[in-house]
């Protein structure tokens, strides 16, 4: 079984009303909508990685905080072509300025169609995956709401 490292990012910004969670719509390779999330390149450390993937796939470059969470997430699948997968993810809060706006267009990969800032309710809500709910759950205790 191949193993993939990776990490996700809890992508937020603080309004008036509290806080926003990026949620990417993903279409390639699967249709759903995701957190910002990607591979560890060779030599990158996690942070890094985390750094370059919220500034990929959201267009977004300045960063505020970036924080670590507690516990990786794994999870196994099957390629398309057969090959069972293996991956963990490692977890990370990014704070991004309240003028924030996510733009999909600069990513070469083109793997999502648009992006949002949700409320914290709505974007655990409209995950695909439950791996995912688990790190909104990490973040919000981390942040205390």
């Amino acid at each position: 079984m191949q193993q993939v490292d990776g990490v996700i990012g809890v992508v937020y910004k603080e309004r008036t009303r509290g806080y926003r969670i990026a949620v990417l719509e993903r279409v390639a390779e699967w249709h759903g909508w995701e957190l910002v999330k990607g591979r560890v390149e060779e030599g990158e450390s996690f942070e890094e990685a985390i750094q370059r993937e919220v500034k990929e796939e959201t267009g977004i470059e300045t960063l505020e905080e970036v924080m670590p969470l507690e516990k990786p997430i794994s999870w196994t699948f099957t390629s398309n072509a057969g090959e069972r997968i293996y991956k963990e993810h490692y977890p990370f809060l990014v704070k991004v300025p309240e003028e924030a706006t996510i733009s999909v267009e600069n990513n070469v990969k083109r793997e999502h169609k648009q992006g949002f800032f949700l409320n914290v309710r709505d974007a655990r809500d409209i995950l695909q995956f439950d791996e995912q709910r688990t790190v909104i759950d990490q973040a919000k205790q981390q942040l205390g709401i």
